[in-house]
């Protein structure tokens, strides 16, 4: 192989390699908190409660697994008076993985 050539694909994995990590660096840091001026639903549930609570929710909503995983870390909270486990518990039956007990006869 000519060494140009040698130098041309070191220079080419080099950027493959580069724009992985930016990649990764960018999904892991990236900005969660959604457009401009949006209110997240735990500041809106905070409004609405109008209470303290035992657990802030975070400022974007629940992925699914991170739902599942907040509302067992927080089995003691209700989710009357806890945001998190609210917020939680609202990601879970709006994805179907929970259904409340007062739409349980309805089905």
């Amino acid at each position: 192989m000519p060494a140009e050539l040698k130098y041309v694909v070191i220079v080419a994995a080099v950027l493959v390699v580069v724009g992985i990590a930016t990649y990764a660096v960018v999904q892991l840091f990236g900005n969660r908190a959604g457009p401009e001026g949006a209110v997240s639903a735990g500041k809106i549930l905070q409004r609405v409660a109008g209470e303290d609570t035992c657990h802030r929710a975070p400022e974007y909503p629940y992925a699914i697994d991170e739902a599942h995983w907040i509302m067992q870390e927080r089995i003691d909270c209700t989710i009357e008076r806890c945001a998190a486990k609210r917020m939680a518990h609202s990601t879970l039956v709006e994805a179907g993985r929970i259904v409340p007990a007062s739409e349980r006869h309805v089905r």
